[in-house]
């Protein structure tokens, strides 16, 4: 190797990037080991990187690294594994399982409508909404029941085809953020979403539903890939905020979701957010920038957690269901305010008591929803990109 050899780094990156500006599908497979300038430079630039298992992946050597600052490194480091978790690959798949996981990652790219097993699912029509709309703080009571559906509950019930995508390309893979792509009645779509669990192991996985900065910039690179695709994004919020930790804060919390706001805002590409559970402040709206809202009727969106509200106004958090009563943050409330425009019917209880029926309308109300905004962005995006804008843009004008 010499010089020459350090060239060829430029001269592939190059190549990628004059691929990707033809909106081209990128895939990287890393297979052990990739190091040094293949690293740096082809392997690291795909749209979705995928690697084998134990893969030693790295730039500089791990005798290099620790000869020169002297330090004992860590058995998992520069593996697969490592860098799943540090957010620089999409997947982890053994080589019998790639040639599947290929063939389909292309089908789902060809931006083909292909018949799958839920093709034909009938569509059936919404459910009424319920004579009793629930109060606030009833509203908080059955969001936070143990056995409350999440995002993990709903996703096979709604889609077919999934592949889960990982990492931010910069710190870390969130597991507070989902951010995959599937089928919705053969149509391919980016799925965003919180991420919460039933037990206390599985919400100390996923932080309780409170994401990283790493989470909001995980959810931008998805709905980037989404626009330069054309696949429809569809978000499901249900967080009681966005961590407040001081990592998060030394990482940007507060720039991660102000540039979602800011680069969400003109995605050339439909968006549907549907609020399945808690909508907390910015943690909420970081994924929310939307072409239309809908929320479950039981669930709730505020610019404060209940909890905070009443610590705040009464210095007593014990008074969050007052909060809840006093803070109109139901979904009936910001139906009125013009925030959400569709309400859906939980099943009578609550979406416990019936997940497939709470599965079936989600699924029901986003059929409609994409193919509505689908056919908008077909036919004046520009127009469609505007009354995202305006959407926004009006809110509180009269208060």
């Amino acid at each position: 190797e010499g010089i020459v050899s350090l060239m060829q780094m430029a001269k592939t990156a190059g190549a990628v990037e004059r691929h990707l500006r033809e909106g081209l599908l990128y895939i990287c497979v890393m297979t052990d080991p990739t190091t040094g300038g293949v690293t740096a430079s082809f392997a690291s630039l795909g749209d979705i990187i995928l690697s084998e298992p134990d893969t030693l992946i790295g730039f500089a050597g791990r005798r290099v690294i620790e000869g020169t600052i002297a330090q004992a490194l860590p058995d998992d480091f520069q593996r697969s594994e490592f860098i799943l978790k540090h957010g620089f690959l999409d997947r982890i798949v053994t080589r019998d399982e790639m040639r599947r996981e290929l063939t389909e990652l292309l089908a789902i790219h060809s931006g083909k409508k292909i018949p799958g097993p839920d093709t034909d699912a009938p569509r059936g029509r919404l459910p009424a909404l319920p004579k009793h709309k629930s109060s606030g703080s009833e509203c908080l009571s059955i969001i936070r029941k143990r056995e409350r559906p999440t995002l993990n509950d709903y996703l096979p019930m709604i889609f077919s085809d999934l592949h889960e995508m990982h990492g931010d390309r910069y710190f870390s893979d969130d597991r507070a953020m989902f951010t995959g792509i599937g089928r919705l009645n053969g149509r391919p779509v980016t799925i965003i979403g919180h991420r919460k669990g039933k037990t206390l192991l599985e919400n100390q996985e996923c932080n309780f539903g409170m994401p990283h900065p790493e989470g909001y910039r995980k959810a931008l690179r998805a709905i980037r890939q989404a626009e330069k695709f054309g696949r429809p994004v569809i978000t499901f919020i249900d967080t009681p905020g966005a961590y407040c930790g001081v990592a998060a804060e030394e990482r940007g919390q507060g720039e991660a979701i102000a540039r979602n706001l800011m680069e969400i805002m003109p995605i050339a590409t439909p968006i549907i957010s549907v609020v399945i559970g808690e909508g907390g402040s910015g943690g909420a709206l970081g994924i929310a920038i939307c072409d239309e809202l809908a929320m479950t009727s039981n669930s709730i969106y505020s610019v404060i957690s209940p909890r905070g509200f009443a610590s705040l106004l009464w210095k007593d958090p014990s008074r969050q269901n007052e909060a809840a009563e006093t803070a109109h943050i139901t979904a009936y409330d910001l139906k009125e305010l013009g925030i959400c425009d569709t309400i859906l019917a939980e099943p009578d209880g609550g979406a416990h008591s019936g997940p497939e029926r709470m599965a079936a309308t989600l699924r029901t109300y986003l059929l409609g929803a994409v193919e509505r905004h689908t056919k908008t962005f077909e036919k004046d995006p520009d127009k469609a990109m505007e009354d995202r804008y305006l959407r926004f843009r009006k809110i509180g004008d009269c208060s």
